[in-house]
Formats: C-alpha cells, structure tokens, sequence
C-alpha cells in the first residue's frame, strides 16, 4: 500500500536542533506513563467489583452511596496530601514537559490501565468465586509495584524555582501554590 520510510519516521521520535537530537518523549514520560496505568489497574480493580461485592453484603443504595463517597473522599485526601507534602519539601518527581506527544503516551497508557483493571477483577473472581480480599489484594499489590517505579524509576529533583514573592504564583489556600509556565 504505502512504503514504510523509516528515515522520516525518525522525526516522530526526536525533535531536532542545531546541536543536538533529543528524544521527543523524554525519559521520564515512560515511567511516568507506567505508574498512571498501573495506579488506573489498581483502582479500576476495585471499582469494578464493589457494586458486585456491595450486592453480596447486601447493602442499601444509601449505603453504597455512603462507601463510595468515603472512598472518593479518601482518593481527593491522599491527592491534597502528597501535593502539599510536595510544595513544603520542595522536592517534585521531574515531570517532562506538556507536548502532544507525551501527552498521548500518557493518555495511552492511562487507558491501558483502565481497560486491564475490571479484567484482571473478573477474571479473578471466575477462578474464586465470591473471593473478593484476594481482588482487594491484587489491587494492592499492582499499587505497590506503581509506587516501587516511582521511587526507583522517576528521577527526583529540588524545585528549580527559588522562593519567589508570593505574587509570582497563585496560591491556592492551601499551602501549596502554582506557577505559571509558558
């Protein structure tokens, strides 16, 4: 049909300069990219199964509505946390800069995860019927190895930003701020 031309896909892959060809995905995304599909496996593997899991407890729809708040809530906590840990230590996970590019490998990877969850929940469920801790332990477990490559794999640097007068971010009330970067 059409011929692969393999010097022009080259250009897909690095972004050219003057004096050097740096890769357009930085090496940083793929970790990055990894722990988003593995944390997404992780949480889809529980999401999946609770309405399953909430029938065989038999809860009621104000009950269910109830753990699923909580648990939501816990997500939003966790999330605030490890920001505003971040913004005090001033130590930030290097994150690559926002490109299409990196953006769909994210975004991929994202889905990946999303899709492979509920199938890694029910398959479990067919081969132990009714056993819901050994999902709710596999879901752990695919949690700690995202949490394993972003400690060993994500490299690690103090904020570039030295401390500026608070007019030059936009502080959330928080403790933590934004910078604008352009």
């Amino acid at each position: 049909m059409y011929p692969l031309d393999l010097a022009s896909l080259r250009g897909v892959f690095a972004a050219r300069t003057r004096t050097t060809t740096r890769p357009l995905i930085e090496r940083t995304v793929w970790p990055l990219g990894l722990i988003n599909a593995l944390t997404d496996v992780s949480s889809k593997t529980m999401s999946s199964i609770l309405p399953a899991l909430f029938v065989q407890l038999q809860l009621s729809p104000i009950q269910f509505g109830l753990v699923d708040g909580f648990y939501q809530a816990i997500a939003v906590l966790a999330r605030l946390a490890s920001g505003i840990a971040a913004d005090r230590s001033r130590r930030y996970k290097l994150v690559a800069a926002h490109r299409a590019a990196v953006f769909s490998v994210h975004r991929s990877l994202d889905t990946v995860g999303a899709l492979i969850g509920p199938l890694i929940a029910f398959a479990l469920l067919r081969f132990v019927p009714s056993r819901f801790d050994a999902v709710f332990v596999s879901s752990f477990a695919i949690a700690v190895v995202g949490f394993a490559v972003l400690i060993l794999l994500v490299d690690e640097r103090p904020s570039p930003m030295p401390n500026r007068p608070p007019s030059s971010g936009h502080n959330l009330g928080c403790g933590c701020a934004t910078e604008i970067v352009s």
